[in-house]
């Protein structure tokens, strides 16, 4: 058993699509992108990977995104993070998980989904003011549930509730961070 911190974070991964634009387009209109990138995200993977990063002595470099390198050797495992979500087993989701693994995150806690697609973010952004809109789909992290009472996993309301409950009976420290999302 290890005597590093864990750190466990519970929370979506998706492959964002990002669109850059000049406007967003109004109702019923079609229009060309400047540019399209397509980048893996989700705010649970973007924490994990930033708590990695925060936790260690050897940063991977000063880029942006989770295209950044990590470097990890024996003697930077102070902190030890670990990913708990699901992936459908689709292309989306062999990236999701590989870029995590390659990030020094520990994905023993993610769950894939056969049959099941992994969530995607499309992300409109104007070039000029930086607004964007997201429109997703959960995919498999929509469908993960805690199999493992003692084990922290995620996503409905039922469930991050059962999380926090379970690390508080268990002395666990918590920080509970809300996504601000419609489903209408």
């Amino acid at each position: 058993m290890s005597s590093s911190p864990i750190i466990a974070v519970v929370g979506g991964v998706n492959m964002d699509l990002v669109y850059e634009t000049e406007r967003m387009p109004i109702i019923g209109e079609s229009m060309d992108a400047l540019s399209l990138l397509t980048v893996p995200g989700g705010k649970g993977a973007n924490t994990a990977i930033s708590t990695y990063q925060a936790g260690h002595n050897n940063p991977a470099s000063t880029q942006t995104g989770w295209d950044r390198r990590a470097s990890v050797s024996k003697k930077d495992l102070e902190i030890r993070v670990c990913m708990n979500v699901a992936v459908g087993d689709d292309a989306y989701g062999k990236t999701l998980l590989k870029k995590l693994e390659d990030h020094g995150i520990d994905t023993t806690g993610v769950h894939t989904f056969e049959g099941a697609q992994s969530g995607t973010c499309v992300v409109i952004v104007e070039k000029d003011t930086g607004e964007s809109r997201n429109l997703g789909i959960l995919g498999a992290n929509g469908q993960y549930e805690p199999h493992e009472p003692e084990r922290i996993e995620c996503v409905p309301r039922e469930t991050v509730e059962q999380i926090l409950e379970t690390a508080s009976n268990a002395g666990v420290d918590t920080i509970l961070n809300l996504l601000r999302h419609s489903s209408s």
